[in-house]
C-alpha cells in the first residue's frame, strides 16, 4: 500500500515516499483498513510502500498479501477507482452488451405485477449491497489465483457499488431482468430474491473488465473531465500501478508538458511526474532515460531552493534525487557508471551533513531523520562498492563504520535488518583485510 494512517497526527494519510524506517513508531503508522501497525519497505526495483508486520492476530485484511500481488492491489488506487467510475458511467451498458450478446431488454412489455416484483428485487439488491461487496478473498485462494483474476473480482465489487447509485436504478433493473430471462426455466419465490442478487454478482464476474477497459480507454480518456487538468497525470499513474509502464510514459510526458515549470507551486507535482516516469524507464531497463529524468528533477529542485533556500522538505527531495540517480547510474551501461554513481553518493553525504547543520533547530525531526537515512544508505553503498568492485578493504571498512555511526536506528529497531547487513559487510571486509579479530567481533554482534 502506498499510504498509511498516522494515529499521532489525527488520522491523516502519510505517503510512503515521504517516510523513513522509523516512522511507524514516530507517526504511529497503521493500515487504513485493519488498523494494524505497518512499516516502510524501500528497494531499487519497487516503489516505496508500506507492509504489515508478521501476522500475530486473526484479523483479516485485504491489504495483507504476498509481495507478488502487492502491485495488483495498489492498482486499486483512489485515482484508479475514480477513472473506472467514469468509464462505468460512459460505457457500462456497452460493456455488458459486448460480453452478453443476447442482452437486449426493455421494461415496456412487463405487467404491473412484474414491475412490482422487479422493484422488490432492486430494493433487495440495495439492501444486501454491503454483503455483496464485502466478500473477501482469502490468502489461501490468492496463492492459487492469477493476479488478473483477483483484479477482476475487485473491479466487480466496484461495479456493484456503481449499480447501487440512485441514478443507475434503470440500468440495475435491466440487468436483473436479464438474470431472470437467463434462468427463465427456474421459478423464483419471494424467498429467492437474494439468490437473484447473487446470480447478478456471478454474471458481473464473467465480464473481463481489464480487457473491456483496454478496448474503450483510448476513446474514453478523451471524454474524461477531471478536475484541475489532471487527466494525463491520473491516467499515467493508473497505467503505472497496473504495471503497464510503456503505456504510462506517454501520459506522464503529456502531463509534464502541460504543467508550467516556472510556477513554483507546481514543483512537487512536477517532481512526482518525473519520478514516476523515471521509475517506468528504470523498470523497462531504459536507465539512460531514467537518469535524464533525475537530471530534470535535480535542476527543478535546485531552482526552487534558489528561490526559497530554507525549505527542508525540498532540500531532502533534492538529496534523495542525487541518491536515486546514483542507483540508476550504477545500473546503466555507461563505461564510467560506477565512478558517476560514486560521485552522486558522495554528494548525498556532503549535502546531507550540511542540511543537518542548517536545520539543526528545525522542529520537524522526521525530515532530519529522513536525511540521516539517506546518508546512512549512501555510506553503505560506497562501502559495498569498495568491498566488491574496487576490493579496497581498508576504505570499505571506513565507509561501513561511518554508516554504522550514522544509523537512524532508535529504540524501535525498525532499521535493524539494514544495520545487520552493514555489520556483515564490514566483517567480510575485515576478514579480507586479514583483521580476524575485528571480523569475529562483528560476526558476534550479528548473533546478539
Amino acid at each position: 500500500m502506498l499510504n498509511a494512517v498516522s494515529i499521532y497526527k489525527g488520522g491523516i494519510f502519510i505517503d510512503a515516499e515521504n517516510c523513513n524506517y522509523q516512522d511507524y513508531k514516530i507517526l504511529g503508522l497503521r493500515c487504513p483498513e485493519c488498523g494494524e501497525e505497518v512499516y516502510l519497505k524501500r528497494g531499487e526495483k519497487k516503489a516505496s510502500h508500506f507492509a504489515h508486520f508478521k501476522k500475530l492476530s486473526e484479523v483479516e485484511c485485504s491489504q495483507r498479501f504476498e509481495s507478488i500481488y502487492e502491485k495488483t492491489w495498489q492498482s486499486l488506487s483512489a485515482e484508479g477507482k475514480g477513472q473506472r467510475q467514469e468509464l462505468f458511467r460512459l460505457h457500462f451498458l456497452k460493456i455488458i452488451k459486448n460480453t452478453f450478446n443476447d442482452f437486449c431488454l426493455s421494461k415496456e412489455s412487463l405487467s404491473v405485477e412484474e414491475i412490482k416484483i422487479l422493484s422488490v428485487i432492486y430494493d433487495k439488491f440495495i439492501e444486501i449491497k454491503t454483503k455483496l461487496i464485502s466478500i473477501q478473498i482469502s490468502n489461501k485462494d490468492i496463492k492459487n489465483w492469477d493476479k488478473q483474476i483477483i483484479l477482476n473480482h475487485l473491479i466487480t465489487r466496484e461495479a456493484i457499488d456503481y449499480l447501487c447509485l440512485k441514478q443507475n436504478k434503470k440500468l440495475l433493473e435491466l440487468i436483473i431482468l436479464y438474470i431472470i430471462k437467463v434462468n427463465s426455466e427456474q421459478t423464483y419465490s419471494s424467498n429467492d430474491y437474494e439468490i437473484i442478487c447473487f446470480e447478478l454478482e456471478k454474471l458481473l464476474l464473467k465480464v473481463n473488465w481489464n480487457i473491456e477497459f483496454t478496448k474503450i480507454s483510448p476513446v474514453a480518456i478523451k471524454r474524461l473531465k477531471l478536475k484541475r487538468g489532471k487527466t494525463y497525470e491520473l491516467v499515467g499513474y493508473e497505467y503505472y500501478h497496473c504495471d503497464q509502464y510503456d503505456l504510462a510514459i506517454p501520459y506522464l510526458t503529456k502531463a509534464i508538458k502541460i504543467t508550467p515549470a516556472d510556477d513554483f507551486n507546481n514543483t512537487h507535482d512536477l517532481y512526482r511526474l518525473y519520478a514516476f516516469r523515471s521509475s517506468c524507464y528504470q523498470l523497462l531497463g531504459k536507465y539512460e532515460d531514467a537518469i535524464d529524468d533525475y537530471n530534470q528533477i535535480i535542476n527543478l529542485l535546485s531552482k526552487f531552493l534558489r528561490f526559497d533556500n530554507f525549505n527542508i522538505y525540498i532540500e531532502r527531495l533534492l538529496i534523495s534525487a542525487y541518491q536515486n540517480r546514483a542507483y540508476f547510474r550504477g545500473q546503466s551501461s555507461h563505461k564510467n557508471k560506477y565512478e558517476l554513481s560514486l560521485n552522486d553518493f558522495i554528494k548525498v553525504i556532503t549535502m546531507g551533513k550540511v542540511a543537518l547543520k542548517k536545520y539543526k533547530l528545525y522542529e520537524n525531526d522526521n525530515e532530519r531523520n529522513n536525511i540521516k537515512s539517506l546518508i546512512f544508505d549512501s555510506y553503505d553503498e560506497i562501502g559495498s562498492y569498495y568491498l566488491s568492485i574496487k576490493e579496497d578493504y581498508e576504505t570499505a571498512i571506513k565507509y561501513f563504520s561511518d554508516a554504522i555511526s550514522f544509523s537512524p536506528i532508535t529504540s524501535d529497531n525498525s532499521n535493524l535488518i539494514n544495520l545487520c547487513a552493514i555489520y556483515n559487510g564490514r566483517a567480510v571486509a575485515y576478514y579480507r583485510y586479514k583483521n580476524m579479530l575485528n571480523s569475529l567481533q562483528d560476526h558476534k554482534l550479528l548473533c546478539i
